[in-house]
């Protein structure tokens, strides 16, 4: 009998040691409770490698008509963000191509770090956060999708620096020249520094 207990007692300790160490690990998810839980993970659009945030945003580099047309099927995008200049070729014309397919399109133009102007941003957050979802948000490589997708998860999402910088790497950023001109924006727009 003697025995049996003490065997309760060392799993009852057991489980209290998995829970207390379940808190420690997860303890940087609390933070997340509190705006809702968030998440990016790589898939495929059509045939062109994405990556997936939250379920409903897809953002990477430019598609081609043919994963245009898949996406619209499945998983039925419904609103494309393309950051490209009109410059840009892209190889067929994607504004007329979604519009056959039933599909919003909004082009907010944005080349390097200094055409990243407020109001790029501003518009690019906007269409973000109203366009219906599915929604691709895309340029020619990902770079300028990243940088993007920084300031919203800053500013809409209440990451930090570091977190915020590692997801918009994951998506695409490469160019370091964004990276101030983000910070810059989003502690304006938190009204940390005075307007320009």
């Amino acid at each position: 009998m003697m025995r049996v207990f003490s065997v309760c007692i060392v799993l009852l300790l057991a489980a209290a040691l998995t829970l207390v160490a379940c808190q420690f690990t997860t303890g940087e998810r609390s933070t997340e409770a509190t705006s809702g839980t968030y998440e990016v993970r790589a898939t495929t659009l059509g045939a062109q490698p994405m990556t997936l945030a939250d379920k409903t945003v897809y953002l990477g580099a430019q598609p081609t008509r043919a994963d245009l047309a898949a996406a619209a099927r499945y998983p039925g995008i419904r609103t494309v963000l393309d950051l490209r200049r009109e410059s840009e070729n892209r190889g067929f014309d994607e504004a007329r191509q979604l519009d056959e397919l039933g599909v919003a399109y909004q082009n907010v133009p944005c080349g390097g770090p200094e055409q990243l102007t407020d109001e790029v941003l501003d518009e690019s957050l906007h269409v973000i956060e109203s366009g219906q979802r599915p929604l691709l948000v895309h340029c020619a490589s990902g770079n300028r999708v990243g940088a993007v997708w920084m300031a919203w998860r800053m500013l809409k999402n209440g990451y930090g620096e570091e977190r915020a910088l590692a997801e918009a790497r994951e998506v695409g950023l490469r160019n370091d020249g964004y990276i101030p001109v983000v910070l810059d924006y989003v502690q304006r727009r938190r009204g940390d520094a005075p307007e320009r």
